[in-house]
């Protein structure tokens, strides 16, 4: 399996786990949980998506709190893997 493109994996993010919430809002929050669209269990669904999109799970073994702060972090964090 190759791994997804940024953008792709971007949509995801927005469409199943930030459904909920103003794309924009989301692509524009500089933190996430301050702008009210981050919890746990967003953490937990944003891991399966890199996951899922990398094909790695390993390489989100060492994510830490502040990898989830905004989409560009999360961006980051992605293209470690």
């Amino acid at each position: 399996m190759s791994k997804r493109t940024w953008n792709e994996v971007e949509q995801d993010l927005l469409d199943d786990v930030f459904y909920a919430h103003d794309a924009e809002t989301v692509k524009s929050a500089d933190d996430l949980a301050k702008a009210g669209v981050l919890d746990s269990l967003s953490i937990v669904a944003i891991l399966e998506t890199l996951i899922d999109a990398s094909g790695d799970e390993e390489a989100f073994d060492a994510a830490e709190a502040s990898d989830f702060r905004n989409l560009s972090t999360i961006r980051a964090l992605y293209e470690k893997a």
